[in-house]
């Protein structure tokens, strides 16, 4: 009796863990709109960890026609959840830009600490248009 018990309770402390887990890591989705262009974000795992996180941008224009002859660069930085000790720590800024597959821009975020709150300036260049900068706030963890 005592042995079915301790295995209940152990069961149940496992499937707890797996659900935790599991709902830590949620995909992150947002959109915002610059210059008549839409800027959707999409990250599979997040909060992002230090190491590969794979990004994908999916750019329309004002029309909801998708926007696939454009140039991606995407430029990333830290940002300590403390502003004081911003500027104890030497900005670095890091960067990378993104390769279109179908009709989606990919790019792979190599985060190379924790952090709180990443900074990540997405520049969109079309033609001969004005370039275009949005930004959205990621967090790691």
């Amino acid at each position: 009796m005592m042995k079915m018990l301790i295995t209940g309770i152990v069961l149940s402390l496992l499937i707890a863990a797996a659900l935790i887990s599991y709902n830590k890591l949620q995909r992150f989705e947002n959109t915002k709109e610059i210059g008549g262009i839409k800027v959707a974000i999409a990250v599979d795992r997040y909060p992002l960890r230090p190491g590969d996180n794979t990004v994908t941008f999916r750019v329309s224009d004002r029309d909801n026609r998708i926007v696939n002859d454009a140039s991606i660069s995407i430029r990333y930085y830290y940002m300590p959840a403390n502003p004081s000790t911003y500027y104890l720590k030497a900005a670095t800024f890091y960067a990378v830009d993104a390769v279109l597959q179908g009709n989606e821009y990919n790019a792979n975020i190599n985060l190379p600490i924790n952090g709180d709150r990443w900074i990540t300036e997405i520049t969109l260049k079309r033609g001969f248009e004005k370039t275009l900068i949005c930004e959205f706030i990621l967090r790691s963890e």
